[in-house]
């Protein structure tokens, strides 16, 4: 079984290819799953079913065999939390009742890549005249199905550190088809929100976004940018308490989607079958570009793993 580590962001894809050499005709593999177990000794993570039939002509060159062109294999990971994982993919062979072909991954996941939140506007440390806008986007992609969130309540922590204000509940459910995009899932679509603010007393804010989770019921997604108000026409905002929120101040984060919130959420977990017996042929590797296959021979990308040319020369041994 081949072995190898790497960082990456989601989403990300797992790809490589699966054969048995027993097989009389086709690859001989009849389904492929992943599952990822975390190195802290949680429940394990169902990843998916992958998608078979991708052309390998390099595989069916190296085992002599044009069967085999068929052999490869790919999985886009999007439901992993940040941290390190065993990611382990288990095939099927044609005519076998387990999942006896085996091969994993040692990988971390970085950051909190399908729970974020964004603040777009104003940018970190803008000076701002009058009324202004606060925009961003947010989700919790573990939720079932839609953008994870319901409600985004924005607050500014003047720097004086006087009761902050109250800024109002931000409309939710705006569209950023780019959001959309980067997560690759129309669940997220509808992920923007936006709040129009009345001119504020001049001086020193950290205006702080709070996106409410449906899965963990709080508020526990936070983005803020320092904010400077210019000397302008105020509209007379009331201070007030803020409660049932995280720290004062929040986190300061910027417009790119690869930034991430602190996060805190339960999730349910399946066990996978786990199996002991001699793997055919097979091999697996995760890669950070979605719209990237692996690499020729191995299958691994060069940067979790070498790719090892006496993979493919070795018929029976386990790597």
């Amino acid at each position: 079984m081949s072995t190898g580590s790497g960082r990456l962001s989601l989403p990300a894809t797992l790809a490589g290819w699966a054969l048995d050499t027993m097989a009389q005709e086709g690859t001989g593999i009849g389904a492929i799953h992943a599952w990822a177990f975390p190195a802290s000794g949680g429940a394990p993570v169902f990843v998916g079913v992958a998608t078979q039939g991708i052309a390998r002509t390099d595989v069916a060159a190296a085992f002599g065999a044009a069967r085999f062109t068929n052999s490869g294999y790919a999985l886009t990971i999007t439901n992993l939390d940040p941290g390190k994982y065993r990611l382990v993919v288990y095939a099927r062979r044609s005519y076998a009742a387990t999942f006896d072909t085996v091969s994993g991954v040692d990988i971390e996941v970085e950051g909190s890549s399908r729970r974020r939140i964004t603040l777009d506007t104003p940018s970190d440390s803008e000076t701002v005249t009058g009324a202004f806008t606060v925009s961003g986007w947010a989700v919790d992609l573990t939720a079932p199905s839609g953008p994870g969130i319901d409600v985004v309540h924005v607050w500014a922590f003047p720097s004086g550190g006087s009761a902050p204000v109250f800024l109002g509940a931000a409309q939710y459910g705006l569209e950023r088809a780019d959001v959309a995009a980067s997560f690759g899932t129309n669940d997220a679509l509808k992920s923007a929100f936006r709040l129009d603010v009345p001119a504020m007393a001049p001086g020193t804010y950290q205006v702080v976004a709070y996106a409410r989770s449906v899965v963990s019921g709080k508020f526990d997604e936070v983005a803020g940018h320092r904010v400077i108000v210019s000397t302008s026409s105020t509209a007379g905002l009331s201070g007030a308490r803020l409660a049932g929120h995280a720290a004062r101040g929040g986190s300061a984060m910027n417009s790119r989607l690869t930034e991430t919130p602190r996060y805190q959420q339960d999730r349910d977990y399946r066990r996978a079958s786990r199996t002991t017996d001699e793997p055919r042929h097979f091999d697996a590797a995760p890669h950070e570009n979605p719209t990237r296959l692996d690499s020729a021979h191995a299958g691994f990308d060069a940067e979790l793993n070498p790719i090892d040319d006496e993979l493919i020369n070795t018929h029976g041994s386990e790597r």
